[in-house]
């Protein structure tokens, strides 16, 4: 893999989508999960939106989307979900569903198109992993597989030693030639003016967590590797860890790489017959300039989040916490009132 000439790599694999997709407006993006539309017949409706992140510049009232009718929507409470938006200003479609990274890697994996994965003698995705629990730094714990217990054990005791141990997934686990290999897929959407994609457009404990548990099964003698999959053909630069939006993600990032996790990202177009993915792009790791990203998220902000429906305010789309100076003083009444608006907003 070290010898590819990153973004020479063409791999143009095609995933239809299963039906056509339906046309609409949102007109509001609602409590996280739920997207209120109407669509071009005038119905309006509610949508699954399968993304947990802020959507920077995505929610803005009004913009166009297309719609995918749920498998087994006979059984579910919504019909519809959220699967391309128009990019405002742009004439170019941007995935939003942020399961179809996982589809599309799996499906590369698996017609073995992807170059240093593709010799793999056995596949599993949502490989379950069990480590210690927060009490011990995941940077510096190693991710190890459950020890069958001991018969002598007491099943009680057997049953909370299992609830101290933390169970997580990691996309998909190889068996090589050469040993196992672990792989976590990325969601990024987000292309700012200067061309490169950037991952996260939140805080994102989890992505940080991921990456540390790949690092230490590198440290194990595993092989890992990040693959960060853009969902909008107008990237022209790199895919970089986003610092502005979360720094100890991009440490963590540029840590897990010292040690030989490696960073991939993948091209994917997006139109209303499916997702088609065009080339493999080079990842930039290296500190940058976080001032033009700084006026850029806070030209999105309106766009940026969702409505809480209890209070009918836009959240998710201030500050971030690391932005924010702490206070000198713990005194209730001295407590700045732009913190207690920040303490209301959801990451």
């Amino acid at each position: 893999v070290d010898s590819l000439a990153l973004g020479q790599c063409v791999l143009m694999l095609f995933l239809p989508f299963p039906e056509p997709l339906t046309a609409a407006r949102l007109l509001q993006r609602r409590d996280r999960f739920l997207a209120d539309v109407v669509l071009d017949s005038g119905e309006e409706d509610v949508a699954y939106c399968v993304n947990p992140g802020r959507m920077e510049a995505f929610t803005g009232q009004g913009a166009r989307i297309w719609l995918s009718r749920s498998a087994g929507s006979q059984n579910r409470r919504l019909r519809w979900t959220w699967e391309l938006i128009e990019v405002p200003g742009k004439t170019v479609l941007c995935g939003t569903n942020t399961q179809r990274p996982n589809s599309i890697v799996g499906e590369l994996l698996r017609q073995r198109l992807l170059p240093g994965l593709d010799d793999w003698l056995e596949m599993k995705s949502e490989k379950q992993l069990k480590h210690p629990t927060p009490s011990v730094d995941p940077s510096n714990a190693d991710v190890v597989s459950a020890p069958e217990a001991s018969p002598k054990i007491p099943k009680k005791k057997r049953k909370r030693a299992d609830a101290d141990r933390i169970t997580s997934r990691l996309d998909f686990w190889l068996r090589q030639p050469t040993g196992d290999h672990y792989i976590e897929a990325k969601n990024c959407h987000m292309v700012y003016p200067d061309g490169h994609g950037y991952f996260p457009d939140s805080v994102s404990t989890r992505a940080s967590r991921h990456v540390k548990e790949l690092e230490a099964l590198v440290k194990d003698g595993k092989q890992c590797t990040v693959m960060f999959v853009v969902q909008r053909e107008d990237l022209r630069g790199k895919v970089r860890p986003s610092a502005f939006h979360d720094p100890k993600f991009a440490e963590a990032c540029r840590q897990a790489a010292s040690v030989g996790v490696r960073f991939r990202a993948l091209l994917v177009s997006c139109s209303l017959a499916g997702l088609t993915v065009e080339r493999e792009v080079a990842v930039d790791l290296a500190e940058y300039d976080l001032r033009p990203i700084a006026g850029w998220v806070a030209e999105n902000r309106d766009a940026t989040g969702w409505i809480r429906s209890a209070s009918q305010r836009r959240v998710a789309n201030g500050p971030f916490p690391h932005e924010v100076a702490k206070p000198r003083r713990r005194s209730k009444d001295c407590f700045p009132m732009a913190l207690k608006e920040q303490a209301e907003q959801e990451i």
